[in-house]
């Protein structure tokens, strides 16, 4: 895999981040989401294993290391209940030596890839072609 872009992932099955408890009103709540991660794994996140043995993790949570995953472009808006579980994404992943770029484009919301006119696409198309020094948005940490 050359490069992971992602927008507004969520990576806690457990939902405990503050952002997920900021806003009752913000969409998606803890509760629907940890349902959904209950329904994709199961009751219990079993070891699942490929078929040469080698581990396989169904969130980042999980694994010891991100070492050698594809560097990331990363999206979330700051009020997005899934704002720190990107955070954290993006930390670990700088600690383990893999290249990430975080944007937080202002007024972001969950769901803004699917909303015709955002501005959301655009800025992940660009971040995959470099930095822009000039864009705001970008977090360059």
């Amino acid at each position: 895999m050359a490069a992971q872009v992602l927008a507004y992932p969520p990576f806690d099955p457990a939902c405990a981040g503050a952002s997920y408890h900021r806003s009752p009103s913000a969409f998606p709540q803890a509760e629907p989401l940890r349902r959904a991660w209950r329904a994709w794994r199961g009751d219990r996140p079993a070891a699942v294993r490929d078929a040469d043995g080698t581990r396989l993790y169904t969130t980042h949570w999980e694994a010891p290391t991100l070492a050698g995953v594809a560097p990331a472009v990363l999206a979330v808006g700051r009020d997005d209940p899934v704002h720190d579980d990107v955070e954290s994404y993006a930390r670990r992943l700088r600690a383990d030596g893999v290249p990430a770029r975080l944007l937080r484009p202002p007024g972001a919301v969950h769901g803004d890839v699917l909303r015709p006119g955002r501005p959301l696409l655009r800025l992940l198309a660009r971040a995959l072609r470099g930095p822009d020094p000039s864009d705001h948005r970008e977090d360059h940490r």
